[in-house]
């Protein structure tokens, strides 16, 4: 598909569907299914393409922010694809004068409540032309023909340096007619340039402590690098999303790809594959609600499902059957309307959040104290179940602890405070508690922790030294020592034999950065994984593996897996 055959198919469902976009559907669809399957990836693509080039435009930012008073990265990719939607005159004349925009359309078919305007967004034009099957990048454009477009891109864009806080002061030159059609009030921007100024400054700060962060690390250890890819699966940016829930075990992975159920008016549906990186073997989870992973075995994998419109549940996946099976959580709190969702900690090899322990799953759910019917997350409880997997009955195991893990009799877990009594309390100390099942004794090993991990009979915990201080510690035989001392905040971390996986997030209050370490013990040695120069979306370690999902550049996004040495346990 040449970038000439897709503007026509845009701009002529345009013409016959106007601003009815179930129609507007349903005619591309009946276009694209007379073309073959390389033809219709070929048009997400495009689409792909253009509503990331005008999201990126920040005079689109702009432009939203005097229609509807806000602006989130959801909203403004959802009207950016809007945009495409309307054709090919209407995509690049807004973007070169926004102005332009209420003489283009129809301000009269905006959405509008009680005097207060709404962008108006086209989500599902984003997955037109590619079953949610599919998660492999198939159907890319050439390069010869990304050039072009590039070049057909900029040359019908003025290039224009300033950024949006920049565009902010000139308001009054860009949008005038548009100010004065939605009654804009200038006042409502003085957040952004306030916001603009902080930036700067966090900024700053930020890349000075990076740099003594990582030199104070290179003066401990030994940096060195992932020397051997053994997968890789590239796809491209705004295509169907590809998340991977389950860390990789037995050369195999779980990944889920989102698509949308059109029969839902919109709504998000989940897809899950196993995949085999090392065979490239491929089989479909028959089943679009399986929800959030919990953990694995060899046999079976647990998710946790349940939203605003469904009970929680723990969800059974069978290999063999290939076939799903569900028991529901009965509790109290859930007869009140109240939400729950998972408690997702950083485990190794099958488990993520929930671990399995002698035929029994553990996990841990966050309660919500709102009605399913509104979206209001306010922490009100947090739950500790087990679910016996031979008798298929769930039951409360406590309140108020989290991320159990076991070590032959013993179990180990997180104790929340009285004080955590919102949303913070994700961040806020913990007490970690081991309890002696066989004498049913409890031992606490540490205050004021905010995580910890558990690698055959040794606890690596946090220690919180302050807001943004931690310290590493290690306990095995009833001895602690110290590993790192002093760090940046730890954002999560788990161990394997003498490897410990560690995440760092580095801020100065808004914003910062992330970066990702396999520490080795044995031999004080010490690789980056992902640092702020590699934007990830998920890393997830096992014995031999980790993997991880970067954003390179507007056109890729690379999910890698990595194989290393370990040494010795």
């Amino acid at each position: 598909m040449t970038n000439r055959e897709f503007w026509n198919l845009i701009n002529e469902s345009c013409r016959l569907a106007g601003m009815d976009n179930d129609k507007y559907l349903e005619i591309l669809e009946n276009k694209l299914s007379k073309l073959d399957v390389d033809e219709g990836y070929q048009f997400n693509y495009y689409v792909g393409y253009y509503s990331g080039k005008a999201e990126e435009n920040p005079k689109l930012a702009l432009l939203m922010k005097v229609i509807e008073g806000s602006v989130t990265d959801d909203s403004l990719l959802y009207f950016a694809v809007w945009l495409v939607s309307r054709g090919e005159n209407i995509y690049f004349e807004t973007l070169k004068n926004p102005d332009k925009f209420i003489t283009l359309i129809n301000p009269e078919t905006l959405s509008e409540f009680e005097g207060h305007y709404y962008a108006p967004e086209f989500e599902l034009l984003m997955y037109v032309g590619r079953n949610e099957e599919e998660y492999d990048a198939e159907g890319e454009i050439p390069e010869q023909e990304y050039k072009l477009i590039n070049k057909i891109y900029s040359d019908k864009i003025p290039e224009d340096n300033r950024n949006y806080y920049d565009l902010v002061r000139d308001i009054d030159k860009i949008l005038p007619k548009t100010m004065k059609f939605f009654d804009f009030d200038k006042e409502l921007l003085e957040e952004s340039l306030k916001y603009e100024e902080m930036e700067k400054n966090n900024f700053s700060k930020i890349k000075n402590e990076e740099e003594e962060f990582l030199n104070e690390l290179k003066k401990q250890w030994t940096f060195t690098e992932l020397k051997k890819t053994i997968y890789e699966l590239e796809r491209t940016k705004r295509s169907v999303p590809v998340a991977v829930p389950m860390p990789p075990y037995n050369d195999s992975i779980i990944m889920y790809t989102t698509g949308l159920n059109k029969a839902k008016d919109g709504f998000i549906i989940k897809k899950c594959y196993w995949h085999n990186y090392k065979t490239g073997e491929n089989k479909d989870i028959k089943n679009t609600g399986s929800g959030e992973y919990l953990a694995g075995d060899d046999k079976n994998i647990y998710f946790y499902s349940g939203n605003f419109e469904e009970s929680p549940k723990i969800s059974v996946y069978n290999f063999e059957s290939n076939e799903f099976s569900s028991t529901d959580i009965i509790d109290n709190d859930f007869d009140n309307n109240k939400t729950a969702a998972v408690i997702t900690m950083i485990g190794k090899g099958k488990n993520k959040s929930g671990v399995i322990h002698n035929g029994k799953l553990y996990f841990s759910l966050i309660i919500y104290a709102n009605p399913r019917t509104h979206h209001i997350f306010k922490f009100y409880k947090e739950k500790s179940y087990v679910y016996d997997i031979t008798e298929n009955q769930i039951s409360l195991l406590r309140e108020n602890i989290s991320k159990i893990r076991f070590y032959q009799d013993k179990m180990y877990y997180l104790e929340l405070g009285d004080h955590a009594d919102d949303y913070t309390y994700y961040y806020s100390p913990k007490t970690l508690i081991c309890r002696d099942m066989k004498n049913n004794r409890e031992e606490k090993i540490a205050e004021n922790v905010s995580d910890y991990a558990l690698d055959n009979g040794v606890v690596y915990y946090s220690h919180i030294k302050g807001e943004k201080i931690h310290d590493l510690v290690r306990v095995e035989n009833g001895s602690s020592d110290i590993i790192l001392k002093n760090q940046m905040y730890l954002d999560d971390f788990t161990a394997a034999g003498n490897n410990i996986f560690l995440s760092f997030y580095l801020s100065t209050g808004n914003g910062g950065y992330i970066h990702s370490f396999i520490l080795n013990i044995k031999t004080g040695s010490i690789c980056e994984v992902a640092g702020s120069s590699q934007p990830h979306e998920s890393i997830v370690y096992e014995d031999k593996y980790t993997a991880v999902e970067n954003i390179y550049d507007d056109r890729k996004i690379f999910l890698r897996i990595y194989e290393y040495e370990m040494a010795e346990k």
